[in-house]
């Protein structure tokens, strides 16, 4: 039975993992019951994330001696994670919109949610299935919330990338979030909406997404697709991308879609849709036996084994795909910190202070989603450096650290998408999408006019209503504007006139770009540095993290520098009248004027207060036009090797700058003080824009 299913969808991990927990099956659901107070929902649930955490997380059972104590101490853990959650969270206000799949918000939702969820699904579903006569977005909503493809096997059926399905789905969550609170505002559809979706609220009706798939077909417009047809699309040799009328009739259509699926070699739609209901009565959750009762992968109810253990690996791969903004940390059930994702990368680094002993360590995104957990044994039971990495789709990690080396332990976590666009990048390559080869009609795509107040901009063109006086004064008018001018200047700095021809032409650039953006008084830049220190024969002398802050309306730049452990070691706060307060670990603040020197000559202990920007890495150069540049990949590569004797100061330094922005997100540099040598590698962990009212005045203030 086993062999079957692992050939369905289970090489995302060793079948060992499967098969542990399908062994110890009954003894975990007699656990579960016995956790939750036998409330079947809540059990069912746990069951589902110890499957998750065994899973995905993969830990070495051959490190494991005591495999039943191993899986009661993780269900327990589990549980303690859930009833603190629930204590300390409010009701969440996220809209299902926000979610990659309809069952989603179900999973990881507050229960008292669900009955607003149902509804939303109902409206979401009624956007789709208008929206995709018009716009390409509609049918990938459709792929991607109501039929759960994956963006790679999206890609496939719409015959683009997977960075162009990530931004289209970016783009459409934000008009179906607009949708959903002002339906009225948007002018998307050249016809009615048609008749809204009413679910049948009986809990014994079945399935919500057998509802939801069956008003979709019934939205289906034209005539079924013949295989030459399909085959001219999805062949090898072909070439041919399906316009959006084409796509729209696929996606609705439940022979075309499968003709699809076959050509291309992907599950079927039957397949994707997992036994264990969405938004149904939590008695019922799991299983269609008239008593209310759990069935698993060792019961013998409808589907059995195999049918229900699909439903593990679904909610399994439904986290391995999941694509964080945040990310959010916990110890013991109980929340420590978060960090935005920014590029592709997030860092965090915290000392954990606690009053218990440490236990288990969660990594979570913004939407609940537990993407790592790792069990903790404090020394001297357990190692002083403990590690756990979880791998994602797509090449993504997550790694945790916990050292318990220094006074309080130290976790650093870190997260890491190699393919994930930048800022620029999504209305690039949205050209893949909404392009209409062979003579396809453009999509009709909301403009700012008819998604932000259309009524205001009759009787009068556009333009002259925008620009008006009056009218341009407004702050929302101002903030477009301006955000308008940075898109402009990005582009033309990226594009045009020409690209640049030398490195020294590039630094020059990527400093206006700097400019431009630090301008805006209403944000704050908040930026993590992670800087390593190494010796004269390479050997890493320390690691620590810079956590800079930047506001041109308080003129203030604040910089604080922590150790491995999470102490503040120094700060920087520099005004822009020339005061400087510096602050060493052990010694009270001092206020003194803004020295004048050189970056060149900066010594090994000042290293940190160097600016990873285009503007200070051109200071230290005695000469820019002996800088060389190289093109690596989506990088520009700018390095800095004079021919030089002995003499101290910085002695040659290198900068990574993003191709798309210009943005500086690494540097290198080595230091040369009389006969010493010391080099330093400066990376960004996390890049932000805050609004300037959400920063507490006390980020720009000397202290800790």
């Amino acid at each position: 039975m086993l062999k079957g299913l692992k050939n369905q969808g289970l090489s995302l991990v060793p079948s060992s993992h499967v098969d542990l927990f399908v062994e110890h099956y009954d003894q975990l659901k007699r656990w579960a019951l016995q956790f939750t107070n036998r409330d079947q929902h809540a059990a069912e649930d746990l069951l589902h994330d110890t499957f998750i955490a065994l899973t995905l997380g993969k830990p070495d059972l051959s490190a494991i001696h005591n495999l039943d104590g191993y899986l009661y101490t993780v269900m327990r853990n589990l549980h303690l994670s859930e009833v603190r959650r629930a204590a300390r969270m409010p009701v969440s206000s996220f809209s299902v919109a926000e979610y990659d799949t309809a069952e989603m918000p179900f999973w990881v939702s507050d229960p008292r949610e669900h009955i607003r969820m149902r509804d939303e699904l109902a409206a979401v579903c009624q956007y789709a299935c208008a929206r995709k006569e018009s716009s390409k977005g509609g049918s990938l909503l459709i792929l991607r919330f109501f039929h759960g493809y994956y963006p790679d096997e999206i890609a496939s059926v719409m015959k683009t990338i997977r960075s162009a399905v990530t931004s289209k789905l970016t783009k459409v969550c934000t008009e179906v979030k607009l949708f959903l609170e002002e339906p009225d505002r948007l002018s998307l559809f050249s016809n009615d909406l048609p008749e809204p979706l009413v679910l049948n609220t009986n809990p014994h009706a079945g399935d919500l997404r057998l509802q939801l798939r069956e008003y979709i077909f019934d939205s289906c417009q034209g005539e079924h697709l013949d295989q030459n047809a399909i085959d001219a699309f999805y062949s090898t040799e072909s070439s041919v991308v399906p316009d959006r009328t084409i796509l729209a009739h696929i996606v609705s259509c439940e022979t075309c879609i499968e003709k699809v699926n076959l050509v291309l070699g992907l599950p079927s739609l039957a397949s994707r849709y997992p036994l264990d209901m969405v938004g149904k009565d939590p008695g019922k959750r799991g299983g269609s036996d008239s008593g209310g009762g759990m069935q698993g992968p060792t019961s013998g109810g409808t589907g059995g084994k195999e049918s229900m253990l699909d439903s593990y690996i679904k909610r399994r791969d439904a986290h391995f795909y999941h694509e964080p903004r945040e990310l959010c940390i916990a110890v013991n059930g109980q929340f420590q910190g978060l960090q935005k994702i920014v590029s592709g990368k997030g860092e965090l680094m915290l000392p954990i202070d606690m009053n218990e002993s440490l236990g288990f360590v969660e990594v979570f995104s913004e939407l609940g989603v537990r993407l790592l957990m790792m069990p903790v044994k404090p020394p001297p039971i357990g190692d002083g450096d403990q590690f756990a990495c979880v791998e994602l789709s797509n090449g993504r990690t997550i790694d945790a650290n916990l050292n318990f080396g220094g006074t309080l332990p130290s976790l650093r976590v870190a997260y890491n998408d190699p393919e994930l666009i930048s800022a620029l990048a999504p209305a690039i390559e949205s050209m893949e999408l909404t392009q209409e080869p062979n003579g396809g009609n453009e999509e009709k795509q909301p403009s700012v006019s008819t998604i932000i107040e259309p009524e205001i901009f009759s009787g009068y063109t556009s333009t002259q209503k925008l620009f008006s006086l009056p009218n341009f004064l407004q702050p929302f008018r101002l903030a477009t504007a301006f955000t308008l001018l940075l898109i402009i200047a990005l582009v033309w700095l990226r594009f045009g006139p020409s690209a640049p021809v030398s490195a020294a032409e590039l630094l020059a650039n990527s400093a206006k770009a700097e400019d431009v953006f630090l301008a805006n008084p209403d944000r704050v830049l908040h930026r993590t540095l992670n800087l390593e220190e190494f010796d004269g024969n390479g050997q890493v002398r320390s690691r620590k993290k810079i956590d800079v802050w930047q506001s041109s309306a308080n003129g203030i730049t604040a910089r604080r520098l922590y150790d491995e452990t999470g102490s503040l070691v120094m700060g920087d706060w520099r005004r822009s009248d020339g005061v400087q307060t510096i602050y060493k670990r052990g010694d009270a603040a001092k206020l003194q004027p803004l020295p004048e020197k050189r970056i060149g000559l900066i010594g090994f202990d000042d290293a940190w207060q160097l600016s990873l920007s285009a503007k200070e890495f051109t200071a230290m150069l005695d000469r820019t036009d002996e800088a060389q540049l190289e093109i690596r990949g989506n990088t520009y590569f700018v390095s800095y090797n004079p021919q030089a004797g002995n003499q101290s100061g910085i002695i040659n330094a290198s900068l990574v700058l993003n191709r798309d922005d210009l943005h500086p997100i690494e540097q290198a540099f080595t230091i040369r003080n009389g006969d010493e040598t010391r080099s330093f590698r400066m990376v960004e962990a996390s890049y932000e824009w805050r609004p300037q009212n959400s920063v507490a005045p006390t980020v720009f203030e000397p202290g800790i």
